[in-house]
């Protein structure tokens, strides 16, 4: 699913790079959970696997990341959105929407699925209990 082949990169404005040669593969199935002091290069990795730093164009990538055995660097950023995504320590700093059914359609409006196709994705996530009428959060 994920394959890192001699990753590195460097910030704009820095002489040593923050990653340095990372090779790493990663089947499907397998989780992996990234630990380190702050400021180690967790974060950078991420935005290199996820593409954040190809829309960018700053600072110095080198290396290859392959995502489900395509190199992500030939795939516009919708599609390795869809291979690759971060789930962030608190959430707050990813949910966006007021209600549980706007935060799980929000995806599959951006990727122009008509309503009632949403609807149906969005119900069939959840039971019954946890989306309520599908407009209001209700716990579980």
């Amino acid at each position: 699913m994920l394959k890192i082949e001699n990753l590195s990169y460097r910030y704009p404005n820095r002489s040593e790079n923050t990653l340095k040669n990372i090779n790493l593969s990663i089947a499907p199935g397998e989780f992996v959970l990234m630990a380190g002091k702050s400021g180690c290069g967790k974060s950078t990795l991420i935005k290199a696997i996820t593409g954040i730093f190809e829309t960018e164009r700053r600072g110095c990538l080198s290396g290859k990341i392959f995502l489900d055995g395509r190199e992500s660097q030939n795939l516009p950023p919708e599609e390795i959105a869809l291979l690759a995504g971060t789930v962030y320590q608190t959430p707050d700093d990813q949910l966006f929407a007021m209600t549980v059914y706007d935060e799980v359609a929000f995806a599959l409006e951006n990727r122009g699925f008509p309503d009632e196709y949403i609807k149906t994705k969005v119900y069939a996530c959840y039971r019954p209990q946890a989306v309520s009428t599908g407009r209001t959060y209700k716990p579980a």
